[in-house]
């Protein structure tokens, strides 16, 4: 049984960072800087486009930000109010994406916002867990820490 939940863990990795997420969409390509990233984000939101906007997935750009480990896009989306516990259709947050690749500059910003580490997912798994699942050591660290206090 849980060689099963680890193997639904990997095939749920897989699917999830195939797909492309937020606001930057098709557009954003991995040619792109980060600040060129940045700077598409700025203008979207100058024109009007909400923060938490969702690709066909359920993921926002602060999801995104949190899986490229990118600080910088997730203060900009969290300075413009983006929900910081929001779930894709898998019921990942950006916590959870933020554990699944070790991104830990983006994890101590969720967390210092108000950031849930109890969330499951709809593989009953928590940030902590992911992290544990992928061997973070770091990042079971940090979220084992902020459990606690």
């Amino acid at each position: 049984m849980k060689r099963r939940k680890l193997v639904a863990a990997g095939l749920c990795l897989i699917f999830v960072f195939i797909t492309a997420c937020g606001m930057i969409g098709s557009s954003g390509s991995s040619g792109q800087t980060e600040e060129e990233l940045l700077a598409q984000l700025k203008e979207k939101l100058e024109e009007g486009d909400h923060v938490d906007t969702r690709d066909e997935d359920g993921q926002t750009s602060l999801m995104w930000a949190a899986a490229m480990n990118s600080l910088k896009i997730a203060k900009l989306m969290i300075e413009n109010g983006a929900d910081i516990n929001a779930k894709d259709k898998n019921g990942q947050t950006p916590l959870i994406y933020a554990a699944m690749k070790n991104s830990l500059d983006v994890a101590k910003l969720l967390l210092e916002t108000g950031a849930d580490v109890e969330v499951k997912d709809t593989f009953t798994l928590t940030a902590l867990m992911w992290a544990e699942v992928k061997r973070h050591d770091k990042m079971i660290e940090l979220l084992r820490k902020h459990r606690e206090q």
